[in-house]
């Protein structure tokens, strides 16, 4: 279980971790292929920084391609993988 910080949840300690996570909102898009809805909906709330996204020559992540919003669903996803405890309001 990830431990959060006095400062709110972890963010990654190294690329791998990040590509980690921003792989991980790219396999949500093809599961959500499935369910037009659904899809429509991410689309809605993260297709554009998605078409920002680049890729380097050696197939890596563009790190500086990488916006706010796309970096925050993608630790949002690591936190839901790791069964953190979310704060509550």
């Amino acid at each position: 279980m990830i431990q959060k910080s006095e400062y709110g949840m972890p963010s990654p300690k190294s690329r791998t971790e990040l590509e980690h996570n921003i792989y991980m909102v790219l396999e949500e898009y093809y599961q959500k292929q499935k369910d037009l809805n659904a899809l429509r909906n991410f689309l809605w709330a993260i297709a554009d920084d998605l078409e920002k996204l680049e890729f380097t020559p050696n197939g890596r992540l563009n790190i500086s391609t990488i916006n706010e919003s796309l970096r925050l669903h993608g630790n949002m996803h690591k936190w839901i993988e790791e069964d953190i405890d979310l704060p509550e309001l």
